[in-house]
C-alpha cells in the first residue's frame, strides 16, 4: 500500500503525471491498489472508488502479508 500527497508542485498538473508514473511502478512490482485518501473528480476519472474502512483494513492486512517490495 502506498499513499500520496499532491498538494505540492512546481508545475501545473505535475501531480497527475507523477501519479501515472507511480501506478506503473507499483504495477510492475505486483501492487494491486493505491490509497488515494480523498475522492476527487480526477481520481474518480482514474477509476478510484470509495470503500468501507473495514474493507480497507482487510485489504491492508492482505497486502502486508504478501510482503512485496515496492521500493529498493
Amino acid at each position: 500500500m502506498v499513499t500520496g500527497e499532491s498538494m505540492f508542485h512546481d508545475e501545473p498538473d505535475a501531480s497527475k503525471l507523477a501519479l501515472l508514473f507511480l501506478v506503473d511502478h507499483l504495477r510492475a512490482r505486483g501492487a494491486t491498489w493505491l490509497d488515494c485518501q480523498v475522492m476527487t473528480p480526477h481520481m474518480k476519472a482514474f477509476g478510484a472508488r470509495e470503500i468501507a474502512r473495514s474493507k480497507f483494513l482487510d485489504m491492508l492486512a492482505e497486502e502486508q502479508e504478501r510482503g512485496i517490495r515496492l521500493f529498493d
